[in-house]
């Protein structure tokens, strides 16, 4: 594997966004990706704004170049319930958590997404996270070792802790008797 069919993903931030009628001037991409590392859908983030869109990698193809714009082919689109029930079991990487911006304080799916965030699950802050060109699925992990060095280690599904069952803010449970348990559990 060579770095000409990867991405980092330091590279998807404040980036240009052009797909179909969407420009976008500064987009940070969020692919999300389960245990294993394969990336169903990704996030858009507009620097400008405090929507929030997605797209689904079996139906929307992106292109990633070094530099210039990245070109989505295919729908994106809003985020809703449907759509936050696919991403709530998945995870994603935002080392500067910037869905914690005030400006997504009224967006209903952020303490969900919050939840999402993988920067601090692997025990050790990760450096980067490296997907393949066209977002498909996570490949390696790089951490910052004591020697002010880069260690990339490919990604392995024990990496990620096993999720236990999740408090969705705004969900109330009941005390006694069962009930069935959300999809994202």
């Amino acid at each position: 594997m060579t770095v000409w069919n990867s991405v980092r993903a330091s590279r998807l931030h404040e980036r240009k966004l052009v797909g179909g009628d969407t420009f976008i001037r500064q987009a940070t991409l969020f692919p999300f990706f389960d245990r294993a590392g394969s990336v169903r859908q990704v996030l858009i983030v507009d620097a400008d704004s405090s929507e929030l869109r997605t797209f689904r990698l079996d139906k929307t193809r992106a292109w990633i170049p070094l530099w210039g714009s990245i070109r989505l082919d295919g729908p994106i689109q809003g985020l809703d319930e449907d759509v936050m029930d696919q991403l709530a079991p998945l995870w994603h990487y935002d080392p500067k958590w910037l869905l914690s911006d005030a400006r997504f304080e009224s967006q209903a799916a952020v303490p969900i997404l919050k939840l999402t965030n993988c920067a601090e699950a692997f025990g050790q802050q990760p450096a980067d996270l490296l997907f393949s060109v066209r977002l498909t699925n996570l490949r390696k992990v790089s951490f910052l070792v004591p020697t002010r060095d880069f260690q990339s280690r490919g990604f392995r599904p024990e990496m990620l802790p096993t999720r236990g069952p999740t408090r969705i803010p705004g969900v109330e449970t009941r005390d006694a008797g069962w009930q069935l348990a959300p999809i994202w559990q």
